[in-house]
């Protein structure tokens, strides 16, 4: 259990230093954290009976996330009547956040471990999609994974 822990340990030091060094990195690339944050359930109520008589509303939250100080946030918001959050919703939500930054030449986004939104192969498809596309300047994404 000790070695489990102890490696554990290691792998996170050395993530969070390569974390730190893609926040000093300058020049045209962008550096983000991308995150599906938790779910939120429209209309909020204060009490009990309210929301067993209420029908609910379920809204998705992907944020983009600049490392460092300087640059703004992007949020991607939908609701289960548009889109849920199978492996192409999630990859939506990285073409529109593309979309937006597609003037940048090189991305390094970073991602957790979750394999079912992260470590797919919808997901990286679509990033071999984004580095051959015409519509967007970007030549390099990275994927690094916390």
């Amino acid at each position: 259990m000790r070695n489990i822990s102890q490696n554990h340990q290691e792998k996170f030091i050395k993530a969070r230093e390569m974390y730190n060094a893609d926040f000093r990195l300058l020049g045209d690339s962008r550096v983000y954290t991308a995150d599906l944050q938790k779910v939120i359930m429209l209309p909020r109520c204060d009490t009990f009976k309210e929301i067993i008589f209420t029908p609910r509303l379920i809204a998705f939250n992907e944020s983009f996330v600049p490392v460092g100080t300087s640059k703004t946030s992007t949020a991607v918001l939908w609701h289960e009547a548009i889109s849920g959050r199978k492996n192409a919703d999630i990859v939506s939500t990285f073409y529109a956040f593309l979309n937006k930054i597609r003037d940048s030449e090189e991305v390094v986004i970073w991602l957790d471990n979750c394999s079912g939104q992260n470590k797919n192969w919808c997901l990286y498809t679509f990033f071999v999609y984004a580095v051959n596309s015409l519509e967007l300047n970007i030549r390099k994404i990275t994927r690094k994974i916390f």
